[in-house]
């Protein structure tokens, strides 16, 4: 009367949210360079070295929650890029 929608479960089979899902991706590392410079201005020591890499990862996920909301259905496609770079002091 007062305009407020209670929602009640009367099945509770029918409310489960959870559904086996899966990923799949594979890593391709790419080393950029790696170089050896005087550390001494940096307060590591006489040399240091630094190497960089680039990461790629292509990656396919599957996701169903049709139960609850039908239009999330499928799989899902992504792409991550990861730079690093190591900086590191060589004592000699």
């Amino acid at each position: 009367p007062d305009g407020l929608d209670v929602f009640r479960v009367t099945n509770t089979s029918s409310t489960s949210l959870s559904h086996v899902g899966w990923i799949v991706s594979l890593d391709f590392d790419i080393k950029l360079h790696e170089r050896y410079t005087s550390g001494a201005f940096l307060g590591m020591g006489d040399q240091a070295r630094y190497t960089s890499s680039l990461r790629l990862t292509p990656w396919v996920a599957h996701a169903s929650y049709d139960r609850c909301t039908p239009a999330v259905k499928g799989c899902l496609i992504g792409l991550n890029v990861t730079y690093a770079g190591l900086l590191q002091a060589i004592n000699p």
